[in-house]
């Protein structure tokens, strides 16, 4: 069987901290990734680089949903994924990340303790 965990753990993190939009698109069938591609990164770049800019938004939903501040984000994209990413970058999809899907508010900026233990048993 083959599983992807992290996927999975977005599945988690989008019903316990109740965002419609991420709800809806898994949902709908729709790639995440590609989604946030288009709302955080904007259509015209996903439409000129789909698999680049999908790279950075799979960065962006992994990263952001479970608590990273921008300085953290920045660290974990270049050393997790090879994304390198100015500051001023990271901070901009932090806040378009937000204004993207608002439900995710709560676990960017209080981490729940019981959603990483959660993620983390899975």
């Amino acid at each position: 069987m083959i599983a992807d965990f992290p996927q999975l753990q977005l599945r988690i993190v989008a019903a316990v901290e109740r965002d419609s939009r991420m709800i809806q698109a898994f949902q709908d069938g729709e790639d995440l990734h590609a989604k946030t591609a288009r709302l955080v990164l904007n259509e015209e770049r996903y439409n000129t680089n789909p698999k680049g800019a999908r790279q950075t938004a799979k960065v962006i939903n992994l990263g952001l949903c479970f608590g990273l501040g921008p300085k953290s984000f920045q660290g974990y994209a270049l050393t997790e994924y090879g994304v390198e990413l100015s500051l001023e970058e990271a901070k901009a999809y932090h806040t378009r990340f937000l204004s993207a899907y608002p439900g995710m508010h709560g676990s960017i900026i209080k981490p729940r303790p019981t959603l990483l233990t959660t993620c983390a048993r899975v």
